[in-house]
């Protein structure tokens, strides 16, 4: 999901997931008369799309997408992906959001070694931000999902589906307070 506060517009992607035989497909959420979001909009995307991160950009005012090592702006209104580019040593990208300036983006991804990570990239160089990576799964986080920044302070979705349907960690959203 991307949230665009501007227009207070929530951009939601579905992807080809496990079976493959789902319909990618990116909509578009604005508010009803009691301020709940509503699909307004959607665009079917071409056949193999699967953006399984996406987040808004307040400095530019565009919607980027991500998946496997790859980042594009996505046109909603055209229905048009933008080409693609890297951050080096970036990869298995499944979650992303942008700090409150666009300067930074966070992003919830997997290591080559398969744990779960976060890690922020200067958005103005496209490069890691020294010293801040870190692994997840020592926290328990075996498949971070989604990132956002809140008051200064990270919340992550574990999007593992391999625990006990009671357990109280199964689709948890972790938090980490930030310092200095």
């Amino acid at each position: 999901m991307a949230y665009d506060a501007a227009k207070d517009a929530l951009y939601v992607f579905s992807g080809i997931c496990c079976s493959g035989s789902s319909q990618p497909t990116a909509f578009r959420m604005l508010r009803d008369g009691s301020g709940t979001f509503q699909v307004e909009s959607y665009q079917p995307l071409p056949a193999g799309s699967d953006f399984t991160a996406s987040g808004w950009n307040p400095a530019d005012g565009k919607l980027y997408v991500g998946v496997h090592k790859d980042f594009r702006s996505y046109d909603y209104t055209a229905n048009s992906p933008g080409p693609t580019f890297q951050v080096p040593t970036l990869r298995a990208i499944l979650g992303m959001s942008f700090s409150s300036n666009g300067q930074q983006l966070y992003v919830a991804h997997h290591d080559s070694s398969g744990n779960a990570q976060l890690s922020v990239v200067d958005w103005g160089t496209k490069t890691l931000v020294p010293g801040w990576t870190f692994t997840l799964t020592s926290f328990g986080i075996r498949d971070g999902r989604a990132v956002e920044m809140i008051n200064s302070q990270f919340y992550i979705l574990d999007g593992y589906d391999g625990r006990a349907k009671g357990d109280p960690l199964r689709h948890a959203v972790y938090v980490f307070n930030v310092q200095g």
